[in-house]
């Protein structure tokens, strides 16, 4: 295995990977958020496990900072005051997970005004600004609860999928429509229906806004490591609901296969 391994992201799948590749190599995390965690935030426990775990074997966690490009076994790294070239012989990505697109589901349709990934809608909705008065929430989980939680008072949610209906912040109205799946959307300046199906069998919803929070992915936003390749590995889990120990034995199943190659040359 290579002498250095840079790992992007530093919350539960990178600390896992970090950990486990400490034993083995000199590993340096990139984490973009001013402190360790990610999405399971800095002080959840098995955050906090991890963190010791990487520091006692000696990994270097570096927060604050973004990771950019991989070229010729080198990671771009820029941040407050840095611009520098991390040399390393492999590149482990963890660097979260997204929901689909309309493009990647697909979705049908126009691309009118008030579709949203969930990602936008909820640093829209943190900003204040209002979806729509019937929101069409399209999938479960993590995604979908943040943007629940942030709704207005007085919106009407249809939660579209299957799996547990997210919770609504108060004054937040829900109602499900289980086993369907978003297919095409309707409108002019703005969306006004979302069709969707069921084994064969369509429903026409009306709604003025769309949020598509299902058919999660990993992200892959460094330029250079794009997919899988001789010199980089991806350990991050994408499902729309993961528990903590879960993520842990993926990334660590992940990154196995290069301590094992070290160890029987």
């Amino acid at each position: 295995m290579a002498d250095r391994v840079v790992v992007v992201g530093g919350g539960l799948a990178g600390l896992a990977a970090a950990a486990a590749l400490a034993e083995h190599a000199d590993v340096r995390v990139i984490e973009r958020l001013p402190a360790p965690g990610g999405t399971w935030e800095f002080d959840h426990p098995a955050v906090k496990t991890l963190v010791a775990e990487c520091l006692q074997r000696g990994v270097t966690l570096e927060c604050g900072d973004t990771a950019l490009r991989w070229v010729d076994r080198r990671l771009l790294v820029i941040g407050p005051g840095r611009r520098e070239w991390v040399a390393a012989g492999h590149l482990v990505f963890a660097g979260g997970t997204r929901p689909a697109t309309p493009a990647e589901l697909p979705l049908l349709g126009a691309r009118t005004a008030g579709v949203f990934v969930a990602t936008v809608a909820h640093h829209l909705l943190t900003g204040r600004v209002d979806l729509g008065a019937h929101v069409a929430l399209c999938g479960g989980g993590y995604w979908a609860e943040l943007v629940s939680s942030h709704l207005p008072s007085g919106t009407h949610v249809t939660f579209i999928g299957d799996g547990p209906a997210p919770r609504p912040s108060a004054g937040v109205s829900l109602s499900t429509l289980r086993g369907h799946t978003p297919v095409e959307v309707t409108g002019h300046d703005r969306v006004e229906t979302l069709v969707t199906d069921a084994g064969g069998r369509r429903a026409t919803l009306r709604c003025d806004a769309v949020v598509l929070a299902g058919d999660i992915r990993p992200l892959r936003n460094v330029d250079g490591a794009i997919r899988e390749a001789p010199d980089v590995t991806y350990v991050q889990l994408a499902a729309a609901t993961v528990s903590a120990p879960e993520v842990v034995e993926h990334a660590r199943k992940s990154v196995s296969a290069l301590t094992t190659n070290e160890e029987n040359p």
